[in-house]
């Protein structure tokens, strides 16, 4: 199933008591192949592999390629979502307020 809101704000938690508050480290892919920078050394010790997907704008563009990885949230209603990132220069994440599915964000599934 596609995560809520709840679900990544677990993940977080967990990597947070794990002893690392710098937990989007432990989530992105480890270089620079699918992000521009890597200023932090990510490790992706968490087997996340986070990549910087960048979305689709609502005009199907590609945008912020190796910048942001966004991923959708389960919490709907008729016309948005919310959904779930991080950025390349960051150490924390950030769950958003709803947002028009006319955007293209990544899918992370949850095995039930």
């Amino acid at each position: 199933h596609v995560p809520s809101e709840i679900e990544f704000n677990t993940l977080k938690s967990h990597l947070v008591q794990s002893g690392d508050s710098n937990f989007v480290l432990k989530l992105r892919e480890e270089g620079t192949d699918h992000w521009s920078s890597d200023i932090h050394n990510a490790s992706n010790s968490s087997g996340f592999t986070a990549l910087g997907s960048g979305y689709l704008s609502t005009s199907g563009a590609p945008s912020q390629l190796k910048v942001y990885a966004y991923w959708w949230t389960c919490c709907n209603n008729s016309t948005s979502l919310r959904y779930y990132g991080i950025n390349k220069g960051a150490t924390t994440s950030y769950a958003t307020t709803l947002i028009s599915k006319n955007y293209g964000f990544s899918v992370r599934c949850l095995e039930d």
